[in-house]
């Protein structure tokens, strides 16, 4: 009888027997594409207001995971164009500029679109580590290479620009 077992960057979780797992499978964590730790909560359904970004990131204080956000701030000009791996949608990615790079903006792009650059925005933030493994590895690659940004996966955050976290109406 085989074992599978999972480990996600928070600790190790497997499935014992083949028979469970064919029955119920492996639980993902948020990391390898789980549901994020608060799925189920309502609350990350109504948007809150973070402020201006170049005060959230120096302020220290614990940013929201998979919650609808509201920041004040200006996209850079410079942006990246990128292409999501399981649906084949365009995004644009911009730093959101006074945050030292721990703070992104990704909007998709309808066809013929140009990226804009914005002052006020909300959308869905993610905590990088949270990201799909097959987005956010070869997407933190081609920004260091593009702008010298290094991906903290810890302290670093993206804002899916209108968008509502999974689940939400």
């Amino acid at each position: 009888m085989s074992t599978m077992k999972y480990i996600s960057s928070t600790g190790a979780l497997a499935c014992s027997f083949a028979l469970l797992v064919l029955a119920t499978g492996c639980k993902k964590s948020p990391e390898d594409g789980g549901p994020p730790a608060n799925a189920d909560d309502p609350s990350r359904c109504v948007a809150i207001d973070l402020g201006e970004a170049s005060d959230i990131i120096p302020s220290g204080k614990a940013l929201p995971d998979n919650q609808l956000v509201r920041i004040q701030g200006i996209t850079s000009p410079k942006t990246l164009i990128w292409q999501d791996s399981k649906t084949k949608k365009v995004y644009y990615v911009a730093k959101i500029m006074g945050a030292g790079g721990k703070l992104l903006y990704s909007q998709e792009l309808a066809p013929g679109e140009e990226p804009k650059i914005l002052s006020d925005f909300q959308g869905t933030m993610r905590r990088w580590s949270s990201l799909p493994k097959e987005d956010a590895i070869p997407m933190a690659k081609a920004l260091e290479k593009e702008w010298g940004v290094k991906i903290d996966v810890d302290k670093t955050y993206l804002v899916k620009g209108d968008t509502r976290p999974a689940g939400c109406q």
